[in-house]
């Protein structure tokens, strides 16, 4: 999947560009990480907790069409 002409879906790739931009002993470990606080398991469920709480507070720092950053006391129309 591309977005503005740049693929976004890049995490697969990570562990080979760290070794083509001369890291060594590179190690990849894949985590489980749920989108939303449904899990029945109370670990994964406070993990979605989590990430619903970092994705806000990212789309509520961000930058608008024209470039400039928009704060959380400001409202873009």
């Amino acid at each position: 999947m591309t977005a503005l002409g740049r693929e976004i879906h890049t995490a697969h790739t990570y562990k080979e560009r760290m070794i083509a931009a001369g890291f060594e002993n590179v190690t990849e470990v894949i985590y489980k990480w749920p989108t939303n606080r449904w899990p029945k398991d109370k670990r994964m469920k406070e993990l979605g907790k989590k990430r619903d709480q970092l994705f806000v507070g990212l789309v509520v720092v961000r930058a608008d069409k024209n470039g400039r950053n928009v704060g959380a006391g400001e409202h873009v129309e």
